[in-house]
């Protein structure tokens, strides 16, 4: 009868040792939460080209990587497979 009362007392202690962990997550977690700022309402619309453009200017070549627009499309439009459809 002791040895059962004493692994309850175990395992009651580790529970106890689990939700101090889960509660120090959940208040770090919070601290992080309260420094985000919440945006209300659509993004402000952006000028793609003039985005580019500024872009362009500031690295001295094609914005993104050196890719130019029509390189992207090409590359946007080749289809993925779907890695998460059921198998059967």
């Amino acid at each position: 009868m002791l040895n059962g009362q004493l692994e309850t007392l175990a395992a009651i202690h580790e529970i106890q040792r689990q939700q101090s962990m889960a509660n120090d997550a959940i208040i770090e977690i919070a601290g992080h939460l309260s420094r985000m700022q919440i945006i209300d309402g659509p993004l402000p619309a952006v000028d793609e080209q003039e985005y580019e453009s500024t872009a362009a200017s500031v690295s001295g070549g094609p914005a993104r990587g050196g890719v130019g627009n029509d390189q992207r499309r090409a590359r946007q439009k080749v289809a993925k497979p779907n890695m998460n459809r059921a198998r059967s």
